[in-house]
Order: C-alpha cells, then structure tokens, then sequence
C-alpha cells in the first residue's frame, strides 16, 4: 500500500468514527443513544472495499469496528432498540476473525472468534462458531487453542451429532498434543463407531504400554480391549487388531491395519511400532 492509499483509507475511517462521535455530542444520560447502524454499515462498506483491492488486515479492522460498536449499542439497548439482532454482529466477529486468519493475525483471529461466540446467546451458533475456531487453530497446528475451541464446543453440544463431532475434534487435538488419557476419556462418551473404536483401541494399547493407565484408567482400558473383540470389519482389520493387541503384529498385518487408520490412528501405531 502506498502513501496516497493509505492516506484515503484513514481519512475514510476517521470520517466515520468523527460522524458517529458527533452524534453522542449533547445528548443527556437520560436521553437513548442514537441509532448507529449507519456507522456500522460505513465500516463495512469500507471493509468490502479495502477487501477487492487486497487489503485483508485493513478489511478486518474495519469489520471488527462495525462488530465491537453493534455489540456495544446491542448490549445496551432495551427491548425497543432499533439495533439489529445479535447474530449480526457475531456474524461481523467471524468475518473479522476469517479476514483476519488470512493475514496470519493469530492473536487477533482468536480474540475475534471469541467476541463472537461471547456475543450470542444462540448455542447452535455458538457451537457452530466454536468449531469453525478450532478447526482454523487445528490447520494453523495450534493444538492448544484448538483443544480451547474444541472444548467449548463439545459443552455446548445440544444433540449427539454435535457432541460427536466436537468430541471427535477435540480427541484429535489431544492426541496431537500427546493427551493421550484425556483423548480416551472424551471418546468413550460419545457415540461409537467402528473409526473411533479403533482409536480407542490404540490410546489403550499406548497408555497400557507406556504405564499411564494402570490406575484411574484401569476399568476403561478393560472395557476399551472387551469391546474391540470381534467388533471390526472386514475379518483382515479384526485379525490386525487383535495381533497388535498380542504385540504380535507382522508385517502384512502392519499393512492392512494402515490402509484402514486416519492420520492421528497413524501416529498411535508408530507409536507403538516405534517402542517395540
């Protein structure tokens, strides 16, 4: 960006935000504050502008502007207030955060992904904004963060789809952090399937071998290993499963349990291939 674009930019910005001052200027404490939409839609009207001429970061800070002053005038608005709904301004939080996350702005994508969830009291667009963070800080290989989104998202869940699919990423970002006990812990509360068996199977096997789940985890690995007893298919998988169980696990066998495992079930195996 040069000077001269830089300049137009902060003189539109400033046009907006000295306009919406003047606005408050007179007015008593008993008076309501005026309607400030057309200030809100300045900034996105700014934001989409500086977004076609490539301007990412500039584009969000536009766009958190317009998030950050219709939660503020919502928030404190009584039932007659003529600010729109809330879902639009968590809406204006995630596209901050999205425009935000392209300019590899970390903090700020968070901090945004998080005034959008604490924006709503919708808790499906909570959940749903939750997960869309946790996936972004998941591509970024920010497994704390991830496991901070996943987690809410998973207490936010309001049907076994969500809590299934919120627990399935949360899992994930455990075990990419190396939790193994507390990626065990979440998958045995959701609902199973033949895929979130087998990485039970696996957390298990590792726990056991590394000496983590002799005590608090005792009861759950011996159900984990009953339940993986004849609970796979094809025949091959089964017969895999069961020789890894053995620490038998030849060569053909490491192969055919591979074609069937995920990238986190993966890891779990080298782990153990890797401690023989």
């Amino acid at each position: 960006m040069d000077v001269l674009e830089k300049d137009e930019f902060l003189k539109a910005y400033r046009s907006i935000s000295t306009q919406l001052k003047k606005k408050f200027v007179g007015f008593r404490q008993e008076v309501k504050r005026p309607n400030v939409i057309d200030a809100v839609d300045g900034f996105e009207s700014l934001s989409r502008q500086q977004l076609d001429l490539g301007f990412t970061e500039l584009s969000a800070a536009c766009r958190l502007a317009a998030a950050q002053l219709e939660q503020s005038i919502g928030l404190n608005a009584g039932p007659s207030s003529s600010s729109r709904p809330g879902v639009e301004y968590n809406n204006l939080y995630v596209e901050s955060a999205r425009t935000f996350s392209k300019s590899n702005e970390q903090v700020t994508t968070y901090e945004c992904y998080e005034g959008a969830i604490n924006s709503t009291n919708d808790a499906s667009l909570a959940w749903f904004t939750s997960m869309e963070a946790g996936q972004t800080a998941l591509c970024l290989s920010d497994y704390q963060n991830a496991i901070s989104f996943f987690t809410k998202a998973f207490k936010l869940a309001e049907n076994d789809t969500e809590k299934t699919l919120s627990g399935n990423c949360l899992a994930s970002s455990f075990i990419r952090q190396g939790y193994f006990t507390e990626a065990l812990k979440i998958l045995v509360t959701i609902q199973a399937n033949q895929n979130n068996l087998l990485t039970q199977t696996l957390l298990a096997l590792n726990l056991k071998k590394y000496g983590h789940g002799e005590s608090q985890l005792s009861n759950i690995l011996l159900d984990v290993f009953k339940k993986s007893c004849n609970s796979f298919h094809p025949q091959s998988l089964q017969y895999a499963v069961d020789e890894l169980k053995l620490g038998e696990l030849d060569e053909a066998s490491i192969q055919t349990i591979w074609s069937y495992l995920n990238i986190d079930q993966q890891q779990l195996l080298l782990y153990l291939l890797n401690s023989n």
